[in-house]
């Protein structure tokens, strides 16, 4: 993350090594990364949470924009180090240019390394979108981390697993076991009986010419 360090001193609180390395994790915008995360979230412990919870704020805090003054004492050292210093009046109009582009900035952005960055990059006065610019990767890491730990404070550590059986029940359910297959042996190997065959029934010639007649058919003609 340029310009932040989530385990070094700073005007951010210090986060534990693992704490770090889940933020870094959430917050990461790396494909690969992101696809892990999506199928394998990241669970804290109850510890982390707590730390999360604890850190949140001052993170929340970073986010908010930066006041005209911090702005300008920001500015000054870049208007000397460029080849066209503006005058006291230009400095005040454009930096108040600034002010306007970069409210959605967040105030940690706007630190002396960063401002060391913009001294090294900019030979000339650079424009509020040239800022921009160079601090928006700060700016995303930065609420990108803030969003990864207010994630984190607010999951639910997940419930201890359940206990292993002991060796006494692991035994009676063993014996469950036998049990039933000593009963599933003794049962018939068919449950099902045989359908019965039907008996034929002979019926008298009277009987059958009657039938034949009320269906309107034929019947068949037996020899005398």
């Amino acid at each position: 993350m340029s310009f932040i360090s989530l385990r070094s001193p700073g005007i951010l609180p210090i986060l534990s090594s693992n704490l770090a390395r889940k933020v870094e994790r959430m917050a990461s915008t790396d494909p690969d990364t992101r696809d892990i995360q999506h199928n394998y979230p990241i669970r804290p412990t109850a510890i982390e949470r707590a730390e999360a919870a604890t850190a949140l704020p001052a993170y929340e805090a970073a986010l908010r924009p930066i006041s005209d003054a911090a702005l300008i004492a920001w500015a000054e050292p870049i208007n000397a180090a460029v080849r066209n210093p503006q005058s006291r009046e230009d400095f005040l109009i454009r930096v108040s240019v600034w002010a306007h582009a970069l409210r959605d900035v967040p105030v940690r952005c706007f630190t002396p390394e960063s401002q060391s960055e913009a001294m090294r990059a900019f030979q000339f006065w650079p424009a509020a979108a040239d800022v921009y610019a160079l601090l928006k990767p700060q700016a995303d890491a930065l609420i990108a981390a803030a969003k990864a730990l207010q994630t984190l404070a607010e999951t639910e550590t997940p419930p201890p697993p359940p206990p292993s059986p002991t060796a006494q029940e692991v035994a009676a359910v063993a014996a469950k076991l036998r049990g039933l297959r000593s009963e599933l042996s003794a049962e018939p190997t068919s449950l099902i009986a045989a359908p019965e065959h039907p008996q034929a029934r002979h019926l008298p010639r009277e009987m059958l010419n009657r039938a034949y007649a009320a269906a309107g058919i034929t019947g068949p003609k037996v020899p005398q």
